[in-house]
């Protein structure tokens, strides 16, 4: 059976987002989403929300995580999932120490708006546990 991957990419609240949508199983599927997070300007903040995401290989997040170091070099960059298989995927391979890790994207535009120098006081609150709780 052959997997089906969706990207969906939009400008909100002058953030990138990347919305991948479907299984993210193996190299193709991993190497679509780098180069879609490549396409974004290096020094637009971007949200990769993967909400939709169905389930996610280990190599796929291997590839996400080796894109969010090169990105998060010149722009902030947030992960949404709110699934929590794939929240924990995302945790054990450590994207959540490179990147925060949020449930929402209304959530990942606070952190980025209170990283680029607004009030910090509400960001942590914000932030999922790897249970995919709030904190």
């Amino acid at each position: 059976m052959q997997s089906m991957l969706d990207l969906q990419m939009n400008t909100i609240s002058g953030c990138a987002v990347v919305r991948v949508i479907g299984a993210v199983d193996g190299d193709a599927d991993a190497n679509t989403i780098a180069e879609a997070m490549r396409f974004v300007p290096i020094d637009d903040h971007l949200v990769v929300d993967l909400r939709q995401v169905e389930r996610i290989s280990p190599t796929a997040v291997h590839a996400l995580t080796t894109a969010l170091v090169h990105r998060l070099m010149a722009a902030e960059t947030v992960v949404v999932s709110d699934r929590a298989d794939v929240t924990l995927h995302l945790v054990l391979a450590d994207a959540d120490r490179l990147a925060p890790l949020v449930a929402t994207v209304e959530q990942a535009l606070q952190v980025i708006r209170s990283r680029s120098g607004a009030d910090l006081s509400t960001v942590a609150a914000d932030l999922i546990d790897p249970l995919g709780e709030v904190a």
